[in-house]
């Protein structure tokens, strides 16, 4: 394990996810679960007050509770115990800026989707990372779950056959309402293309992608709005087509009364069906 190689634990700084957020809690709990970070360095709110303030509430110090992230950036650079790496969780549109800069600067980078809101920064980000040999880790972390590790290496293995039809779903209610608060996830300029499939189409099409093993080769997609008035995407439903001839189907919202955070995947091929 590479904290046995360096001697101590990773030292890892945080941009956004403050308290409050949904995601920022199970970020730096998943850090200290297994012991390999500490955390030491935080920037976790564009307010540079409640950034230095949130940063202390989480046991920062004061002079590591940055009031951006670019000062995160430049100042952890210049330190002898710098960060070695950067955990990034803020809205869509920042994502790309703050990877390339962390990028260089030298430091690793784990950082939630999506990496960027358009295709052509999605391909300068890669060639970036390619060429700084830095670690750069996207959390599509459902693929850790010890079931869907299972039904992968069952599939790989053989254990089912052929996969016929592939059929993801991930359905959430909490954007059902007509009167939810302006956010940055429902203003066009921030979120990217679509915001149903950058939130969370991403995570069913890896967790099929990842299971089966199988390359998406083309789709027929109605994405829109069910909301009415809502000016990004909250609804999507794909037919697809894989690379080795298999049929299947998406379903995707965060837009179901009812719903509260439900991803499945169903795999079948003549007359033996999985779901998960």
């Amino acid at each position: 394990m590479i904290i046995e190689v360096i001697g101590r634990r990773l030292r890892l700084g945080i941009v956004g996810g403050g308290p409050g957020s949904v995601i920022g809690d199970v970020h730096r709990a998943g850090a200290r679960l297994d012991g390999y970070y500490e955390i030491v360095a935080a920037a976790l709110s564009s307010d540079p007050e409640r950034s230095r303030r949130t940063g202390r509430a989480i046991g920062v110090s004061d002079e590591r509770a940055y009031p951006s992230w670019r000062e995160l950036v430049e100042s952890e650079a210049k330190r002898k115990d710098r960060i070695d790496v950067i955990a990034v969780m803020t809205p869509n549109d920042s994502n790309y800026d703050i990877c390339c800069a962390a990028l260089d600067a030298g430091f690793h980078i784990i950082c939630d989707k999506p990496l960027t809101t358009d295709l052509a920064s999605a391909i300068s980000l890669a060639k970036k990372v390619k060429s700084s040999g830095l670690e750069f880790c996207l959390t599509h972390s459902y693929t850790a779950y010890p079931m869907v590790r299972q039904a992968r290496a069952m599939i790989l293995n053989g254990a089912i056959g052929p996969i016929r039809q592939l059929h993801l779903q991930y359905v959430q209610g909490y954007l059902a309402s007509e009167d939810i608060p302006p956010g940055w996830r429902l203003d066009p300029a921030r979120v990217g293309g679509s915001m149903i499939l950058i939130d969370i189409g991403t995570h069913a099409h890896h967790l099929g992608a990842y299971v089966t093993g199988l390359d998406l080769e083309s789709l027929c997609a109605d994405v829109g709005h069910v909301v009415p008035g809502r000016k990004v995407d909250d609804y999507v439903s794909m037919l697809l087509r894989y690379s080795n001839g298999a049929r299947g189907s998406m379903w995707v919202t965060n837009a179901a009364s009812g719903a509260e955070d439900r991803m499945a995947i169903r795999l079948r091929r003549t007359n033996i069906g999985y779901s998960l």
